[in-house]
């Protein structure tokens, strides 16, 4: 792996880990707003990781993850 796509590795894993609780429905424990702002953050940072590649690093490898992580 190179350092940036374990970065964008990590943060699909807690990205997947902040949105599981809202997939079960579970009753948030400190309300629903904060549920949702939780589980956009790592989708808020793995956005500016992809970006970031396909802007500066001409990578479109990000690409390839996001579509793996969206199925």
């Amino acid at each position: 792996f190179q350092p940036f796509e374990l970065v964008q590795w990590a943060l699909t894993m807690a990205a997947a880990y902040a949105l599981a609780p809202l997939a079960r429905q579970q009753a948030p424990v400190w309300g629903w707003w904060l549920q949702r702002l939780w589980a956009l953050i790592p989708i808020g940072l793995l956005a500016a990781a992809s970006g970031f590649a396909l802007i500066f690093l001409r990578d479109f490898s990000p690409l390839a993850l996001l579509v793996v992580w969206g199925l």
